[in-house]
């Protein structure tokens, strides 16, 4: 896959797409009180997020109000799931720096997508049936904070078996009922634990 900043046609490829939401926003929202303030505290979380993304060659394809669109190369798809958790943990951890209650939700999926420069402006975007089984995802699972497809789930490296090493694991996949019913395949969902750190 070329640089995200080389694509100057539609090419279709396997991605990792990643929607995320910030739970709860309209009470953050009405504690900012006026639109100024809302977008000012939203332009920082941006930047936030987009610094933790790049690192590992992700792209932020846009945003949509406390929403966002992302995507990893498919060849790392890996580092792009951890990078999604990282991700998570660091916009917990500044949700809770502000003193909001609001916490990030990710939806994952892997599959085939097309990207390519789009509309009169020419910005980057993504369409495809992967993109829309993560938004259908994210649209209706309100109560999981990590969810990823099988598809994403199968593109992770193996790991080191149980008492090979001893570090635990920040993430236990299990799959639930209510993702059941959002595809024919099960969602796989997780509960991250939250990180105390701040932002840099």
């Amino acid at each position: 896959m070329v640089p995200f900043e080389n694509v100057v046609e539609p090419t279709s490829g396997e991605f990792l797409v990643g929607f995320t939401d910030l739970r709860a926003f309209f009470r953050v929202a009405k504690s900012l009180g006026s639109s100024a303030m809302i977008f000012v505290f939203m332009n920082r979380l941006a930047h936030t997020m987009d610094s933790v993304v790049t690192e590992s060659r992700g792209r932020t394809i846009k945003y949509i109000g406390d929403g966002a669109l992302i995507v990893h190369p498919g060849e790392e798809a890996d580092g792009g799931i951890r990078n999604l958790m990282r991700l998570k943990d660091t916009v917990d951890a500044h949700m809770e720096d502000c003193g909001h209650g609001s916490r990030l939700t990710v939806y994952g999926n892997f599959g085939e997508v097309t990207i390519g420069p789009f509309a009169s402006d020419r910005r980057l975007d993504i369409y495809g049936e992967t993109v829309n089984r993560a938004a259908v995802a994210q649209a209706n699972d309100r109560r999981s904070h990590f969810v990823i497809t099988p598809e994403a789930f199968r593109r992770r490296a193996p790991r080191p078996r149980p008492g090979s090493c001893r570090q635990p694991a920040r993430r236990r996949y299990v799959p639930t009922r209510r993702t059941r019913a959002l595809s024919r395949r099960s969602p796989l969902s997780a509960r991250s634990s939250r990180s105390r750190c701040s932002p840099t």
